[in-house]
């Protein structure tokens, strides 16, 4: 059984593994999937020596491919992963739901490499699988209370990441409570000028402008 989280609505394992090497290369077909194809490439270069290209409309074989396809089955956030032999495929209705197909193939990433070496790799061998996947529920939420423990911008954007690899798809930044207002009002600078300065324990706090606001949202 792989170990993903949460778990997908349909795996089926078959014989065999894809190899990730040196001439691996990640295929878009278009603007929104290039950007989510650089996205994998960075995955990819956290868990092995490897730099895989990201390259638009190849149809090159033994290589990772991104593609939307129209298929209301799949809703907005469902995809398909099929790891062959020979090729990855992640398909997806919306660019959403291309983005969860990377979050579990990098949870496969993740899995094998802790799994067979303690350093990075220039290969990995993922098991050959087809996984189908579609939310339970829409709206799958976490919190964070900056408002009590001031946290700084790359702490938020790194909880971000973490939430969304598990398929979160809200954030509650909980801004402003009787310890602390952590969000810039151009209008009424003594919010932050004042309301800023102190969180639980009565030590320093913080506050995000406008423009910090915007760059996590």
């Amino acid at each position: 059984m792989l170990n993903l989280i949460p778990m997908p609505a349909s795996i089926n394992p078959s014989a065999g593994e894809f190899t990730l090497s040196r001439t691996t290369k990640i295929f878009a077909t278009d603007g929104k999937t290039l950007a989510i194809g650089k996205l994998l490439a960075s995955y990819i270069e956290q868990h092995t020596q490897l730099q895989p290209a990201v390259v638009v409309d190849d149809q090159s074989q033994g290589n990772i491919h991104l593609k939307l396809i129209s298929d209301p089955n799949l809703g907005e956030e469902g995809y398909e992963l099929v790891i062959q032999t020979d090729s990855i495929y992640v398909t997806a209705n919306q660019p959403a739901g291309l983005f969860y197909g990377i979050q579990t193939l990098r949870q496969l990433i993740s899995a094998h490499h802790s799994t067979t070496s303690t350093r990075l790799s220039t290969s990995l061998k993922l098991p050959a699988v087809s996984i189908q996947d579609s939310p339970h529920f829409s709206w799958r939420g976490a919190m964070l209370d900056v408002a009590r423990h001031f946290f700084r911008v790359e702490d938020v954007k790194r909880y971000i990441d973490l939430i969304s690899h598990y398929k979160i798809n809200r954030l509650h930044l909980h801004l402003t409570d009787d310890q602390g207002w952590r969000i810039e009002i151009k209008a009424w600078p003594k919010l932050t000028e004042v309301g800023a300065q102190t969180q639980v324990n009565g030590n320093g706090g913080g506050f995000y402008t406008q423009e910090q606001y915007k760059a996590t949202s």
